[in-house]
């Protein structure tokens, strides 16, 4: 009896330890050579365009909500397969998406163009967590790439 609970306590921690998002390396900072205003602009045109709610616009910050992440993580439907997606922005562990949307803060750290050494661009990309399908919700670094594609190129 006792070796069975023990099997059966380790099946569940196995199975618990296995729903819970991976570990990704996400870089939340980087520094930028165009101008802060430049910037700041394209980062809002991003956002906008993307279903995001502006709810902070100053010359060295924007914070954006976004109530669902469905287009950004670029859900579809398939009769055969049921819902799939592509290129998603977040992890909440295995087979269960438990975003309800996600909160950004995009800030840059003075503007230090004139001296060619850039400007520090910081983001803080945070999904909203449903917790009655997942515990947990983390990044995987797509969102922040974007940004700092959008930013350096």
């Amino acid at each position: 009896m006792g070796l069975c609970l023990l099997c059966v306590s380790l099946f569940l921690l196995t199975g618990c330890a296995t729903q819970q998002p991976k570990q990704y390396k996400v870089e939340r900072s980087f520094v930028i050579t165009i101008d802060k205003a430049e910037a700041l602009s394209r980062v809002k045109t991003w956002l906008l365009e993307r279903g995001f709610i502006i709810t902070e616009n100053t010359s060295t910050l924007i914070t954006a909500n976004i109530v669902s992440l469905d287009e950004l993580q670029g859900y579809s439907y398939d009769a055969w397969k049921g819902i799939k997606h592509s290129n998603p922005l977040v992890d909440c562990g295995y087979n269960a998406h438990g975003t309800d949307g996600a909160q950004v803060s995009i800030s840059i750290d003075g503007d230090r163009i004139d001296s060619r050494s850039g400007a520090k661009v910081y983001v803080n990309f945070v999904p909203i967590v449903n917790k009655g399908v997942a515990r947990q919700c983390v990044s995987n670094g797509e969102f922040e790439g974007a940004i700092k594609t959008l930013l350096t190129k």
